[in-house]
């Protein structure tokens, strides 16, 4: 089986342009004024969201700042209304069914009302689009004293991206000063790649894993996290990569595949010398926005870890397609 989890970015914003133009799609500002009705050091952006071919509104869209700190939905009119630090410079629109919009380096005025239209093109799933992504594995390398380590790594389908470049393996020197490639340090190893028939594990029709409103992703996760063994510095990289694009859903389903399930289902890895302690944590998720289950569930036992001596850690992660394209890949699988 395998998956669409590529999301397409469509990044042009302008302030005149004709919706007959086939865009990926795109906004327009069509007024930004003072108000003494806005607190200062805010504003207000409001508008609405349209469908670029059937100019019908889009409902449930997010539109907000780009940390996803202050953020609203449209309404069963397309219509939003949110209120911005004037000290942002970015806004966007998002839907799972949409390319999404951001408008990068905008000038949000304090006491301004912003009133913008998005006019947005449905995102398209290609059948040759469903290998899911190894989203940001990186690897964390501690020890004491100094080490000179060579890592392998081998991806269950092909390298797209790693830093430093990985050739034919990563040469590393670890101390209690860092990680160091060529005598340049590095805060972590990082890869992602293509990975080849990616799916949650399943077992007699129970899904060993989490299905959790999105509202609780920070709790959730800094306490799963914590549980599995990874520290502070460690989860804040996870969450503020992954929690983002979490909560951009309603509700998702998560699992983790811990150690060997990440081995054999996403990367296998050899560290010379072994390490004396070495944890692999990869994230798969699936949202949706309907709350009813779809499968069941059984809360995993997760493992105990010791951290000693010269230890490795990585994590990464995938993004499913969402719930809602599993009619249309049928449809183009056919």
């Amino acid at each position: 089986m395998k998956l669409f989890t590529v999301i397409a970015l469509s990044l042009i914003g302008i302030s005149n342009l004709h919706a007959e133009l086939e865009l990926p799609g795109y906004y327009k500002v069509i007024s930004d004024v003072y108000s003494e009705t806005v607190p200062a050091g805010m504003c207000i952006l409001k508008g609405n969201a349209i469908d670029q071919n059937s100019q019908e509104p889009i409902v449930g869209g997010i539109v907000g700042e780009t940390s996803r700190v202050r953020y609203t939905t449209t309404d069963e009119k397309g219509k939003f209304k949110v209120k911005l630090s004037a000290k942002d410079t970015t806004f966007y629109f998002y839907h799972e069914n949409y390319n999404e919009i951001v408008c990068w380096n905008y000038d949000l005025k304090s006491q301004h009302i912003i009133t913008v239209e998005f006019v947005v093109l449905q995102r398209q799933v290609y059948p040759g689009d469903l290998d899911p992504v190894a989203e940001k594995p990186v690897m964390y390398l501690y020890s004491d004293v100094e080490i000179a380590a060579e890592i392998s790594l081998k991806p269950k389908g092909n390298f797209t991206f790693t830093y430093p470049a990985y050739d034919d393996g990563w040469n590393v020197n670890v101390s209690a000063n860092g990680l160091t490639v060529n005598d340049v340090k590095y805060p972590y190893l990082f890869w992602e790649g293509e990975i080849q028939d990616l799916e949650f594990n399943s077992k007699n029709g129970e899904t060993s894993g989490y299905f959790i409103n999105t509202d609780s992703t920070i709790q959730f996760l800094e306490s799963t996290l914590t549980a599995l063994g990874l520290n502070r510095t460690e989860i804040t990289d996870f969450i503020t990569f992954w929690g983002p694009r979490i909560k951009v859903h309603n509700f998702v389903t998560i699992q983790f595949l811990v150690d060997e399930e990440y081995h054999n289902q996403v990367a296998s890895l050899n560290v010379t010398p072994k390490p004396d302690s070495q944890l692999r944590v990869y994230l798969l998720f699936q949202g949706t926005d309907n709350p009813t289950l779809t499968r069941k569930f059984t809360v995993p036992e997760l493992p105990k870890f010791e951290r000693q001596g010269f230890t490795a850690i990585e994590w990464g992660g995938s993004e499913f397609m969402p719930v809602q394209y599993k009619a249309v890949l049928s449809l183009l699988s056919d």
